[in-house]
């Protein structure tokens, strides 16, 4: 029982894959805008659980 243990442990382990990854934005990423945009889309890999996830964007503002 111990060694099937020790064994287990022993095992390389992978990258976590419980997060979702963003797959597309638009606006795209580094897109240069003449005015803010009306609406911002993010796409990620699977459907997001409805937990109230926090979204924040930022960026240059020059005053206009």
């Amino acid at each position: 029982m111990l060694c099937t243990v020790a064994g287990l442990l022993a095992l390389p382990v992978g990258p976590a894959s419980a997060h979702d990854e963003l797959i597309s934005t638009e606006p795209t990423a580094d897109a240069v805008l003449d005015a803010p945009p009306t609406e911002v889309a993010l796409e990620f890999t699977a459907d997001l659980l409805a937990i109230s996830p926090t979204i924040v964007l930022s960026g240059q503002h020059d005053g206009r």
